[in-house]
């Protein structure tokens, strides 16, 4: 079951938040527990911000996050997510996928003019690979680029 985040929900979406952020490739910068509560709570709260959860056996299993952002161009905006943090015994449902539905609904109805979804590596091997075929094939994204990363501490 999928339904929307609600200010009770915070410790549970905190609690796979940080459990994503220890095994992925952010691990190494630092977690700051305000900041995530923060932002879980924005998303709850704040009508432009997005927060859906896969539900199992009345627990939070998966979370996804999302916001609204201008382009650096125009007054247009694009709906963008921020996460979707899945326990890992969970990732085989069907969750994640209906949760991306409502995102780009979500979206549209707000007046979005594109809708991007992530797909950074690190979290294991083949992740960032299936996710985007699963994105271009079962839900009509177009691959549009990619971002590179550059420690600072190697600078």
């Amino acid at each position: 079951m999928i339904r929307p985040g609600t200010l009770h929900d915070i410790p549970e979406i905190f609690a796979l938040t940080k459990m994503m952020h220890a095994s992925g490739r952010y691990s190494k910068i630092s977690f700051d527990n305000n900041t995530a509560w923060n932002l879980i709570r924005r998303c709850i709260e704040d009508d432009n911000s997005f927060c859906w959860l896969g539900i199992q056996e009345d627990m939070v299993v998966s979370a996804f996050l999302g916001g609204i952002s201008p382009y650096s161009f125009s007054t247009e905006t694009m709906a963008t997510d921020y996460g979707v943090f899945t326990h890992p015994a969970a990732r085989k449902s069907r969750d994640a996928f209906r949760m991306m539905q409502e995102f780009i609904h979500w979206g549209k109805a707000k007046g979005c003019s594109e809708v991007n979804i992530g797909a950074s590596n690190g979290f294991e091997e083949t992740y960032q690979s299936r996710l985007g075929n699963f994105l271009k094939r079962r839900m009509g994204f177009i691959e549009a680029g990619a971002w590179y990363v550059k420690d600072t501490a190697n600078v």
